[in-house]
């Protein structure tokens, strides 16, 4: 084979591998689905191949192998602050029975402060691991508990770990301004010579529509 042939043939070999280690070993991308939830609370991204269902105002996202479960939930705190203890306190309820393996930390999102922690359960003979995310935003808090047997969670803490961090806590949007920054209305007390008058005028006899030149 001619020397110029044979370069040119060795180029093209190169060429062609470089393509395919770059191209080969990726995965492909499949755009994931984002819920709203129907109370305008927050939104969450889950892959489309994942079931899902909603149970009141709990939404759940299982995977293909169905042996865990993903549970994301809204909340608003009535008062003038969000109380995250007592939020914390609420949706933990549930789980009283696991045992701490990692306790509550401080973590970050799209614009909202909250805690992760890491729970275990033994039910049958059989450990289940526990990812909680509790977390708000001005007065609206969210709680997300994924539930796998510890023998499977290892293979899709990566899915777990995505779906938790898409979360968007919307501060309810329904609501003309945030909540976090609403300052309380204030009634106004009339005096009561204010009221006096009110009522004055509230029993008078109303006057005669009628026109004067009427016949």
């Amino acid at each position: 084979m001619p020397i110029r042939k044979r370069n040119a043939f060795g180029i093209g070999l190169i060429l062609v591998l470089s393509v395919c280690l770059s191209s080969c070993g990726k995965k492909e991308n499949i755009d994931w689905v984002t819920y709203h939830s129907l109370d305008k609370l927050f939104t969450i991204d889950y892959p489309p191949t994942w079931e899902h269902s909603l149970d009141g105002h709990v939404f759940n996202i299982t995977p293909p192998d169905k042996t865990g479960l993903v549970a994301v939930s809204g909340y608003i705190d009535p008062g003038t602050t969000f109380d995250e203890k007592a939020f914390k306190a609420m949706v933990m309820l549930d789980f009283v029975e696991c045992r701490v393996k990692e306790p509550f930390k401080a973590v970050t999102g799209h614009e909202w402060i909250g805690e992760d922690a890491l729970y275990e359960r033994t039910i049958n003979g059989q450990k289940f691991i526990y990812l909680f995310r509790v977390a708000h935003r001005g007065q609206v808090g969210a709680f997300i508990a994924v539930s796998d047997l510890e023998i499977h969670m290892k293979a899709n803490m990566g899915n777990y770990k995505q779906i938790m961090d898409s979360l968007v806590i919307l501060d309810d949007p329904t609501k003309p301004e945030d909540l976090s920054r609403t300052t309380p209305v204030v009634e106004k007390i009339k005096p009561w010579q204010e009221k006096l008058i009110d009522w004055i005028r509230s029993t008078e006899k109303k006057e005669d529509k009628k026109s004067y030149y009427s016949n």
